[in-house]
């Protein structure tokens, strides 16, 4: 979405993967929170204002199931949210958060190179059963 550190807005996000005709849009993201003892990789989809809500969950369930996978990664589930990225676009849309930055131990994960692979290689995976 970007070629430099710019920030563009949710909104805008949304209708740029419609203009541009995207086949999915997938926002990317570590959770945070002021406790620490929250844990958990979720992914969400929104039904609010989608031409075919089934297509974000269909998205987010594929992610979802390939994600947790991961040996240590604690499953927080698949939810329908009106997320702001989700909501203002047509193109099937998903939402990952891998963990919470504010956990100690996620926290950790984000800074290990391996993780971090295969958290990438499971998300791709993902997207290829979705499009399945």
């Amino acid at each position: 979405t970007r070629t430099n550190d710019t920030y563009i807005n949710n909104t805008l996000r949304g209708r740029m993967a419609d203009n541009l005709g995207a086949d999915i849009l997938l926002s990317i993201h570590h959770n945070s929170l002021v406790k620490s003892d929250y844990f958990g990789l979720s992914t969400y989809y929104n039904t609010i204002n989608y031409k075919n809500p089934k297509y974000g969950y269909k998205l987010a369930e594929a992610i979802y199931l390939n994600a947790i996978t991961i040996n240590g990664v604690y499953r927080d589930g698949i939810l329908d949210r009106n997320y702001e990225i989700l909501r203002e676009t047509n193109t099937p849309a998903a939402l990952i958060e891998i963990g919470f930055m504010s956990n100690p131990q996620e926290e950790m994960n984000i800074h290990n190179d391996s993780f971090q692979n295969q958290m990438v290689q499971k998300i791709a995976d993902g997207i290829i059963d979705y499009f399945k």
